[in-house]
Protein backbone atom coordinates (compact mmCIF):
# COMPACT_ATOMS: atom_id res chain seq x y z
CA UNK A 1 0.00 0.00 0.00
CA UNK A 2 2.93 2.47 0.96
CA UNK A 3 4.10 2.11 -2.00
CA UNK A 4 1.32 2.30 -4.45
CA UNK A 5 0.77 5.81 -2.60
CA UNK A 6 4.59 6.61 -3.75
CA UNK A 7 3.74 5.66 -7.31
CA UNK A 8 0.34 7.92 -7.39
CA UNK A 9 2.45 10.61 -5.27
CA UNK A 10 4.78 11.11 -8.37
CA UNK A 11 1.96 10.77 -11.08
CA UNK A 12 -0.36 14.38 -11.87
CA UNK A 13 -2.66 15.32 -8.85
CA UNK A 14 -5.67 15.35 -11.35
CA UNK A 15 -5.58 12.12 -12.45
CA UNK A 16 -5.31 9.81 -9.43
CA UNK A 17 -6.73 12.49 -6.81
CA UNK A 18 -9.73 10.20 -5.59
CA UNK A 19 -7.46 7.60 -4.91
CA UNK A 20 -4.88 9.48 -2.42
CA UNK A 21 -8.03 11.19 -0.92
CA UNK A 22 -8.58 7.45 -0.12
CA UNK A 23 -5.61 6.98 0.95
CA UNK A 24 -6.46 9.42 4.31
CA UNK A 25 -8.60 7.20 5.52
CA UNK A 26 -5.90 4.34 5.60
CA UNK A 27 -5.00 2.71 8.94
CA UNK A 28 -1.20 3.60 8.08
CA UNK A 29 0.17 6.69 9.56
CA UNK A 30 2.62 6.82 6.87
CA UNK A 31 0.46 6.29 4.21
CA UNK A 32 -2.46 9.50 5.62
CA UNK A 33 1.16 11.35 5.65
CA UNK A 34 2.39 10.61 2.17
CA UNK A 35 -1.26 11.45 1.01
CA UNK A 36 -1.58 14.47 3.25
CA UNK A 37 1.84 15.61 1.18
CA UNK A 38 0.70 15.09 -1.95
CA UNK A 39 -3.12 16.51 -1.37
CA UNK A 40 -2.00 19.71 -0.18
CA UNK A 41 -2.46 21.42 -3.75
CA UNK A 42 -5.82 20.24 -4.11
CA UNK A 43 -8.70 22.72 -4.84
CA UNK A 44 -11.38 20.34 -4.81
CA UNK A 45 -13.52 21.06 -2.35
CA UNK A 46 -14.29 17.21 -1.62
CA UNK A 47 -10.59 16.82 -0.93
CA UNK A 48 -10.26 19.82 1.32
CA UNK A 49 -13.32 18.36 3.91
CA UNK A 50 -11.20 15.28 4.13
CA UNK A 51 -7.89 16.42 4.42
CA UNK A 52 -10.18 18.93 8.07
CA UNK A 53 -11.88 15.27 8.91
CA UNK A 54 -8.35 14.51 10.05
CA UNK A 55 -8.17 17.62 12.57
CA UNK A 56 -8.20 14.82 15.61
CA UNK A 57 -5.73 12.20 14.17
CA UNK A 58 -4.73 10.67 17.20
CA UNK A 59 -0.74 10.98 15.20
CA UNK A 60 0.61 14.43 16.34
CA UNK A 61 2.56 13.69 12.55
CA UNK A 62 -0.63 13.72 10.63
CA UNK A 63 -2.70 16.84 12.65
CA UNK A 64 0.42 18.96 11.78
CA UNK A 65 0.51 17.82 7.95
CA UNK A 66 -3.50 18.46 8.14
CA UNK A 67 -2.83 22.24 9.34
CA UNK A 68 0.31 22.67 6.78
CA UNK A 69 -2.06 21.01 4.16
CA UNK A 70 -5.04 23.36 4.26
CA UNK A 71 -2.68 26.36 4.89
CA UNK A 72 -0.85 25.61 1.22
CA UNK A 73 -3.64 27.33 0.22
CA UNK A 74 -5.44 29.22 3.31
CA UNK A 75 -9.47 29.35 2.96
CA UNK A 76 -11.87 31.68 5.28
CA UNK A 77 -13.55 27.95 5.52
CA UNK A 78 -10.78 26.98 7.51
CA UNK A 79 -10.34 29.42 10.46
CA UNK A 80 -12.11 27.29 12.92
CA UNK A 81 -10.38 24.31 12.29
CA UNK A 82 -7.01 26.84 12.77
CA UNK A 83 -8.34 28.17 15.96
CA UNK A 84 -9.50 25.42 17.47
CA UNK A 85 -6.15 23.60 16.63
CA UNK A 86 -4.31 26.70 17.63
CA UNK A 87 -6.02 26.70 21.26
CA UNK A 88 -6.74 22.89 21.75
CA UNK A 89 -3.37 20.86 20.38
CA UNK A 90 0.12 20.12 20.90
CA UNK A 91 3.16 22.87 20.71
CA UNK A 92 3.76 21.41 17.08
CA UNK A 93 0.14 21.29 16.09
CA UNK A 94 -0.03 25.30 17.08
CA UNK A 95 3.05 26.64 15.54
CA UNK A 96 1.80 25.03 12.47
CA UNK A 97 -1.61 27.10 12.58
CA UNK A 98 0.07 30.54 13.39
CA UNK A 99 1.03 31.16 9.49
CA UNK A 100 -2.53 30.83 8.30
CA UNK A 101 -3.75 32.60 10.88
CA UNK A 102 -1.61 35.64 10.54
CA UNK A 103 -1.88 35.35 7.10
CA UNK A 104 -5.78 35.03 6.98
CA UNK A 105 -5.98 37.81 9.31
CA UNK A 106 -4.08 40.40 7.30
CA UNK A 107 -7.16 40.56 4.84
CA UNK A 108 -9.43 43.24 5.46
CA UNK A 109 -12.86 41.10 5.13
CA UNK A 110 -12.11 38.83 7.92
CA UNK A 111 -12.15 39.46 11.47
CA UNK A 112 -10.39 37.54 13.30
CA UNK A 113 -9.99 38.97 16.65
CA UNK A 114 -13.62 37.70 17.31
CA UNK A 115 -11.83 34.19 17.04
CA UNK A 116 -8.91 34.97 19.19
CA UNK A 117 -9.97 37.69 21.63
CA UNK A 118 -11.50 35.05 23.76
CA UNK A 119 -8.29 32.92 24.40
CA UNK A 120 -6.41 35.92 26.14
CA UNK A 121 -8.64 34.25 29.01
CA UNK A 122 -7.29 30.77 28.51
CA UNK A 123 -5.49 29.35 31.42
CA UNK A 124 -2.24 28.28 29.42
CA UNK A 125 0.50 30.88 29.08
CA UNK A 126 1.82 29.47 25.60
CA UNK A 127 -2.48 29.95 24.02
CA UNK A 128 -2.81 33.09 25.44
CA UNK A 129 0.92 34.47 24.20
CA UNK A 130 0.27 33.04 21.19
CA UNK A 131 -2.52 34.44 20.12
CA UNK A 132 -1.49 38.06 21.36
CA UNK A 133 1.89 37.58 18.94
CA UNK A 134 -0.93 36.92 16.23
CA UNK A 135 -3.39 39.48 17.01
CA UNK A 136 -0.43 41.98 17.23
CA UNK A 137 0.34 40.91 14.01
CA UNK A 138 -2.82 42.06 12.36
CA UNK A 139 -2.89 45.21 10.51
CA UNK A 140 -5.17 47.02 13.11
CA UNK A 141 -3.07 46.45 16.05
CA UNK A 142 -5.09 49.81 17.83
CA UNK A 143 -8.66 48.25 17.21
CA UNK A 144 -7.29 44.60 18.63
CA UNK A 145 -6.41 46.23 21.46
CA UNK A 146 -9.23 48.00 22.14
CA UNK A 147 -11.34 45.07 21.35
CA UNK A 148 -9.37 43.25 23.84
CA UNK A 149 -9.97 45.86 26.69
CA UNK A 150 -14.10 45.47 25.73
CA UNK A 151 -13.79 42.08 26.18
CA UNK A 152 -12.08 41.64 29.70
CA UNK A 153 -14.53 44.30 30.94
CA UNK A 154 -16.45 41.05 31.02
CA UNK A 155 -14.15 38.72 32.30
CA UNK A 156 -13.61 37.63 35.83
CA UNK A 157 -11.21 39.56 37.60
CA UNK A 158 -8.59 37.07 38.12
CA UNK A 159 -8.94 36.00 34.82
CA UNK A 160 -8.85 39.35 33.43
CA UNK A 161 -5.62 40.72 35.35
CA UNK A 162 -4.30 37.17 33.86
CA UNK A 163 -5.04 38.58 30.50
CA UNK A 164 -3.93 41.74 30.72
CA UNK A 165 -0.73 40.50 32.47
CA UNK A 166 0.08 38.40 29.54
CA UNK A 167 -0.57 41.53 26.74
CA UNK A 168 1.70 43.15 29.58
CA UNK A 169 4.60 41.34 28.10
CA UNK A 170 4.16 42.52 24.96
CA UNK A 171 3.04 45.95 26.02
CA UNK A 172 6.53 47.47 24.13
CA UNK A 173 5.61 46.58 21.08
CA UNK A 174 2.35 48.79 21.03
CA UNK A 175 3.42 51.65 23.12
CA UNK A 176 1.76 53.94 20.75
CA UNK A 177 -1.73 52.24 20.58
CA UNK A 178 -1.82 52.34 24.51
CA UNK A 179 -1.14 56.14 24.40
CA UNK A 180 -3.74 56.42 22.58
CA UNK A 181 -6.29 54.51 24.31
CA UNK A 182 -5.28 56.60 27.52
CA UNK A 183 -7.74 58.49 25.77
CA UNK A 184 -10.63 56.70 25.28
CA UNK A 185 -13.86 58.28 25.96
CA UNK A 186 -14.83 54.68 27.81
CA UNK A 187 -13.52 55.01 31.53
CA UNK A 188 -12.49 51.26 31.49
CA UNK A 189 -10.74 51.08 28.35
CA UNK A 190 -8.79 54.48 29.94
CA UNK A 191 -8.07 52.44 32.98
CA UNK A 192 -7.12 49.39 30.94
CA UNK A 193 -4.90 50.93 29.04
CA UNK A 194 -2.94 52.93 32.15
CA UNK A 195 -2.64 49.20 33.58
CA UNK A 196 -0.69 48.35 30.32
Amino acid sequence: RRMAVEILRELPLETFEPMLAEALNDPDSEIRLSALSKLKDSERPDTRKAISDLEEDPEERVRVAVVQSLAAKPRIEDIELYVRRFATDTFAVQQAAIKPLQELGGRSDINLQANLIPLLGDGRARVRNGAIKILLSLPNSKTVVRDFFVYAKQLAGWVRDRALDSFKAFAETIVETVIELMYDKDPEIRSAALYL
